[in-house]
């Protein structure tokens, strides 16, 4: 005799108190009509392999009705628990998604801007670009660097880089602010 699967009718579930799960959820949300029949039908499965198995036994002081409500319960309550953790999650990763993007615009400006910068550093000429990337990218003082400018025969002394330095400063103002 082949045995056939149907799902359990009304009357079953009013009679063994499911439609309202003869429990409270404590303020949670009810779970939807699809979510409490694959619920049945697991609580089901787990009760017919439950009891060949051993794991119920038939007691004066449970019933096999609460045998089945409570496997109707924890598995209610995983299946709750699961969806409020895959929220939680999605919300958490959301927002750290917002926190740590940055703004594209904000770094094509930022792109756009030191472009624009180098292009005119390129301009400056040689001699001048040799004494800023000292100056600043280098971090030297003005003495170091006329030194090491004298050394090479660029300039006659301090005083000459000294001037360079301010004409060069000078003229990456005016082509800035052009």
């Amino acid at each position: 005799m082949a045995v056939r699967k149907t799902k359990p009718s009304k009357p079953f579930m009013s009679k063994i108190g499911l439609p309202s799960w003869g429990f409270s959820l404590n303020g949670q949300t009810q779970p939807t009509p699809k979510i409490r029949n694959d619920i049945l039908w697991e609580a089901m499965e787990a009760l017919i392999t439950n009891i060949p198995s051993g794991k119920y036994v038939v007691k004066d002081s449970i019933s096999l009705t609460g045998y089945f409500k409570s496997i109707c319960k924890n598995l209610l309550f995983k299946s709750l628990n699961s969806e409020t953790a895959r929220a939680n999650r999605q919300s958490i990763y959301a927002d750290f998604e917002n926190e740590n993007t940055p703004d594209v615009s904000e770094t094509m400006i930022e792109q756009e801007t030191w472009n624009g910068y180098i292009e005119l550093f390129t301009q400056a000429g040689k001699n001048c670009r040799r004494i800023l990337e000292m100056s600043f990218a280098d971090g030297m003082k003005v003495n170091e660097v006329a030194e090491e400018l004298i050394k090479e025969g660029l300039y006659d002394n301090e005083q000459v880089v000294r001037n360079a330095k301010s004409k060069c400063l000078k003229r990456m103002k005016e082509m800035i602010g052009q």
